[in-house]
């Protein structure tokens, strides 16, 4: 299995309904046939460098290449861009 962690760092004239509008969307997700789990985090513990954070499983390393390509997660994507600026991301096998 494949975990997947993507971190975000929000503009600063990121509004926080946009965030959370995103943290709903991100249940479509789920829907996603090669996403075994998927968790979406906001408002981390004081000291964080960045403010938002997505962790995804997968069952293979194909099955997170199909994901990054799956309409759903490009649409998802789409409300992400404009209110982030800065990415970081993290993969590896469980």
């Amino acid at each position: 299995m494949i975990r997947h962690i993507v971190i975000w760092k929000l503009k600063e004239e990121a509004k926080m309904e946009d965030v959370l509008k995103l943290k709903e969307l991100s249940n479509t997700l789920k829907d996603i046939k090669s996403v075994v789990d998927v968790e979406f985090l906001v408002n981390p513990s004081k000291g964080s460098t960045h403010q938002m954070c997505l962790i995804s499983v997968h069952n293979t390393i194909e099955d997170l290449e199909a994901y990054a390509v799956d309409p759903v997660h490009v649409e998802f994507g789409s409300h992400l861009k404009p209110l982030v600026c800065e990415r970081v991301c993290y993969n590896y096998e469980i």
